[in-house]
């Protein structure tokens, strides 16, 4: 008797799930952008259209890396997906980094082939060998057949190359696999639940950065709408999620300030009857913050996340436990474990705080050709991005901080995510971040940079008396240095190394 014939194994990519929810759902809309829709059969042919157009004009095969430098727009998904499907590596860059910045990622990523909007060709060096599209001109794939069959791509190929901020040093590649991207997306689906065929997820973050990727990825995952916005409008936000539409929605915390700053002065009713999910990434958000969105916007909504694009998502806290844990980032998500280090690199069981480690199927493959920050990062097979947490009696974890941001001040260690919280309790401080300067006395001193309330009349001693009725005399800002607004990468995080650069200013 002959043996049954094994069915071919189907490597899970996201370009993939797309069509696969094409066939489901052929003429339901996929992707919503300002004035353009497209249905699920239409973005699976465009995405088709690309792969050919890839291959056949282009001569990329697998493994070619390709620079894509683009604004938020349609364009955006067909592109990524239709090259990623024939194992083309892409390099999403930044669309604000400046010519040099970007110079100087090109040349790490030696790219095949950059392919940038047409509002951002100037910024691209000439001598590159270069495709535009957007604009008024032609439609790219206007005279391009779709792909017959796509090449197989395995699960650990490389996806795309997403580069680190430079908040820590120079932007370094950061590998993620086919695996880890779709790993990441079922995850999602299953913790957050709105992203299936009746949700409508709105998007209003780069989709350059990791978060913004998975974020597009997933609503097409599961067959559901996703809405994406050029940018981020605080009153067009409000106004889309007012609608009865949405059911889900990511915003980093600069969003949800300024929409709560909005709202105070609306009579607007918010948030619409459909909304289910509100996700908070990219940034602490601040315990006070929390309280708000709960009080204001309703209980069951809110949702932080902790992750790295190194890691994907490590730890989620969910709406039941906002007021319960404060300051918690929640417990490890679905398929990751988590643990805890001493300086040392002894595993603390139970209680402690050290040095965040993860494991699990979404971690990154490595940095781009460089092996010796790769190893820095992964120890017996476990990620770390250099964050210090505490983990407590339940499970749940805690980010103390970046351990490269600790400040040594007459020999105590300060960690200064504690003093932002204790400012962010203010009510007239909208944002804060606190760093260490030089100091000839104490080695190090702290020094606070605040973002005040427009209406506000704050002052530096009433802030100092704050801190000193809350926090002991070595944790007390010896600098409080007030200013319009702190700088950020496109993700919301505080680029603190731009505000270690800056001349105090008089007060």
């Amino acid at each position: 008797m002959s043996k049954p014939e094994i069915p071919a194994i189907q490597n899970v990519t996201a370009g993939r799930a797309v069509r696969c929810a094409a066939e489901r759902a052929p003429e339901k809309v996929a992707i919503s952008f300002e004035d353009r829709s497209l249905t699920y059969r239409e973005l699976a042919d465009r995405i088709s259209r690309v792969a050919a157009l890839s291959s056949e004009k282009w001569a990329l095969g697998a493994g070619d890396r390709v620079v894509l430098l683009a604004p938020n727009c349609i364009e955006y998904a067909e592109l990524l997906f239709g090259l990623t499907e024939m194992g083309v590596v892409v390099a999403t860059l930044n669309p604000s980094l400046t010519s040099s910045e970007l110079k100087k990622i090109v040349a790490d990523c030696d790219p095949t082939l950059v392919i940038a909007h047409n509002e951002l060709r100037d910024v691209v060096d000439s001598a590159l060998p270069t495709e535009t599209f957007g604009g008024n001109q032609t439609d790219l794939i206007k005279d391009i057949q779709p792909i017959d069959n796509y090449p197989a791509i395995t699960e650990e190929h490389p996806f795309v190359i997403g580069y680190t901020s430079g908040t820590t040093g120079d932007p370094k590649g950061v590998v993620l696999s086919h695996r880890s991207r779709t790993w990441t997306l079922m995850a999602m689906g299953v913790e957050w639940g709105c992203f299936g065929p009746n949700d409508d997820f709105l998007l209003m973050t780069p989709l350059f950065h990791a978060a913004g990727f998975v974020f597009l990825a997933a609503p097409l995952m599961f067959g559901g709408t996703v809405t994406i916005t050029r940018s981020f409008d605080v009153d067009r936000a409000i106004t889309l999620l007012s609608t009865d539409r949405h059911t889900g929605v990511f915003l980093v915390p600069t969003m949800i300030h300024r929409m709560l700053d909005s709202l105070a002065e609306s009579n607007i009713p918010f948030p619409g009857e459909t909304l289910k999910t509100v996700i908070s990434n990219a940034a602490a958000l601040p315990q006070a913050t929390k309280e708000k969105v709960v009080n204001q916007w309703g209980e069951g909504l809110l949702h932080e996340t902790y992750g790295a694009t190194e890691y994907g998502i490590v730890t989620n806290i969910r709406p039941e436990d906002q007021l319960l844990k404060e300051d918690s980032v929640g417990t490890p998500f679905a398929n990751m474990e988590a643990q805890i280090r001493d300086q040392d690199g002894h595993v603390i069981n139970g209680e402690g705080t050290g040095l965040l480690y993860a494991r699990g199927p979404s971690t990154f493959s490595g940095y781009w050709r460089n092996p010796a920050e790769t190893r820095k990062a992964v120890q017996d097979g476990w990620v770390t991005v250099g964050d210090v947490a505490r983990r407590d009696k339940d499970g749940c974890y805690y980010i103390v901080d970046r351990a490269k941001d600790m400040v040594v001040s007459g020999g105590v260690n300060i960690y200064p995510r504690e003093i932002e919280k204790v400012l962010m309790a203010l009510p007239d401080v909208v944002e804060c971040a606190v760093i260490g300067v030089p100091d000839s006395e104490w080695g190090e001193r702290l020094r606070a940079f605040v973002v005040a309330a427009d209406s506000a009349r704050l002052t530096s001693s009433q802030i100092i008396e704050h801190c000193r009725n809350q926090l002991a005399s070595a944790k007390i800002p010896r600098d409080i240095l007030f200013t319009d607004d702190l700088p950020k990468n496109a993700s919301g995080k505080v680029l603190k190394n731009r505000l270690r650069e800056r001349k105090k200013r008089e007060q």
